[in-house]
């Protein structure tokens, strides 16, 4: 009837996905945009600062948000390791690995960048109850000064080419890993 409503939808079912839900968000003058601009999902242990190009061409730097769950198969503590990789040596980045709001991995600090393509390795550990673990990773990587630097950088090479791995050891396991399917992953809402 005219001027009726429609009655309310019934809550769609989520689907569960391998790896991070994740964004990117425009910087502006230093601060990040809050509403991203687009929506991807990246795969649970490598995340490339060039996933977002399948959806826009922008040039602009952009920070990544990535959220997702963990699911620890035992109560215990959990290693956690991030290795960086980037072609272009005057790009910094910040951001880190959290566990809600306990930031696990700091990658650089607010005042100073951690230079991606120095190849780093990051550790931080989490103790967790077996189950689910809401887990977020953030990067912001755009060139920064860096003095003193006299390798050449290749006159293509931006802050899109920055990428990081990411590791995980269990209570019980002897060997780093990459984290599975399984054990991260992500909820979305399914196609209407």
């Amino acid at each position: 009837t005219a001027g009726g409503k429609n009655p309310p939808a019934e809550p769609a079912e989520s689907d569960a996905k391998s790896g991070w839900n994740a964004s990117a968000h425009m910087v502006t003058n230093g601060t990040i945009e809050p509403d991203a601009l687009v929506y991807f999902t990246l795969p649970p242990s490598e995340i490339r600062l060039n996933a977002h190009m399948t959806q826009t061409k922008s040039s602009s730097v952009l920070a990544y948000e990535a959220e997702a769950t963990f699911n620890a198969s035992e109560d215990g503590r959990y290693l956690f390791v991030i290795e960086t990789e980037g072609r272009a040596h005057n790009v910094g980045c910040r951001g880190g690995l959290s566990f809600g709001a306990q930031q696990i991995i700091a990658i650089g600090k607010p005042t100073s960048p951690a230079f991606a393509s120095d190849g780093l390795t990051l550790t931080g550990s989490a103790e967790l109850k077996a189950g689910p673990h809401d887990i977020r990773f953030t990067a912001l990587c755009q060139k920064a000064n860096r003095s003193g630097y006299s390798r050449p950088i290749p006159t293509d090479a931006s802050w899109r080419d920055t990428g990081f791995r990411i590791f995980v050891r269990g209570p019980n396991e002897r060997e780093l890993r990459p984290l599975t399917d399984k054990e991260l992953f992500h909820y979305e809402k399914p196609s209407q």
